[in-house]
């Protein structure tokens, strides 16, 4: 139970949070700051992956905006959701609204099968953009 982490060593630039049973916020913290710590200087952009199979969001979440705004460093490129529930997107769309730096990144996919391909994807140049 709790959060794990690890970045993804078939896909570079890619931290996987697994988030099983009971977390509580100082769980994830904790996760965070583990990748933090072992953010290859070299890395400028990452995307991370949040796969909360148990759709379970510990009390007082809506206090830890500020926070979880901090979580997101700014060379995250995508937060990939995996299998949000209602309430998920719902509480994303409230946070995208208090943090649209930070929301601006969410995308809510379906599976974890799903998670690595719609990143890559969002890491093509799109039209209009300088590469």
């Amino acid at each position: 139970m709790g959060v794990s982490v690890r970045w993804l060593a078939a896909a570079p630039r890619i931290v996987q949070y697994d988030f099983e049973g009971l977390w509580t916020w100082p769980e994830y913290y904790a996760a965070v700051d583990r990748v933090r710590a072992t953010l290859p200087a070299s890395v400028e952009q990452f995307d991370v992956i949040l796969n909360n199979r148990d759709w379970y969001i510990p009390p007082g979440a809506l206090r830890q905006g500020t926070r979880l705004a901090a979580c997101i460093d700014p060379g995250t490129r995508t937060v990939a959701i995996v299998g949000a529930s209602p309430l998920y997107k719902m509480m994303g769309r409230m946070f995208g609204r208090a943090f649209p730096r930070q929301g601006g990144v969410f995308v809510y996919v379906d599976s974890l099968a799903l998670a690595v391909p719609i990143i890559m994807q969002r890491r093509q140049p799109q039209p209009g953009e300088d590469v």
